[in-house]
């Protein structure tokens, strides 16, 4: 996640290629987790950064192999419309990424950061409408827990804003 966050695509690539033959067998060895299949989320972006057009088709047949298997099985959750948004982000399918996003902040799904920040993949629309309202609905329910936890509320970059300190 860090070097995806870095842009230290060549890196990843490199070290993937270095110690696994294909991205099959990497896959068996990191199979996807309960928070879904984030490794090949990462290769497929850099792939993708780096322009080879080859592994990242490999990278997003087994994305799109493991959403199915998912979807076969009734997995039905916010964390995998957040895979799903990203796949069909990386798919270059805007629309129907921002449908399953959505559904994940629909779904409950918040993070302690926005979403841009959070999931790399969605970095490009940084600013585009659609991502500033989600972003919005999910700061407002990461306050309301903060409220509740008297903890200082976030501004809209989801930095906490300073409160003032209250005597007993």
């Amino acid at each position: 996640d860090l070097s995806v966050r870095a842009e230290r695509y060549a890196e990843i690539t490199d070290f993937i290629e270095e110690r696994w033959p294909s991205l099959g067998v990497f896959a068996r060895e990191f199979p996807p987790s309960e928070w879904g299949f984030t490794d090949m989320m990462f290769i497929a972006l850099a792939y993708e950064a780096l322009g080879d057009q080859r592994r990242f088709e490999e990278a997003m047949h087994l994305l799109e192999e493991w959403e199915a298997g998912a979807v076969e099985q009734g997995v039905e959750n916010n964390l995998l419309h957040l895979n799903q948004a990203e796949i069909r982000a990386l798919r270059g399918n805007d629309n129907e990424a921002f449908d399953y996003l959505r559904k994940a902040v629909d779904g409950g799904w918040t993070d302690s950061e926005g979403i841009a920040e959070s999931t790399v993949t969605f970095r490009r629309f940084q600013g585009d409408p659609r991502l500033v309202e989600l972003e919005s609905i999910m700061l407002e329910r990461v306050n309301a827990g903060r409220t509740l936890l008297s903890m200082p509320l976030f501004d809209a970059n989801f930095q906490p804003v300073d409160m003032p300190i209250e005597e007993p």
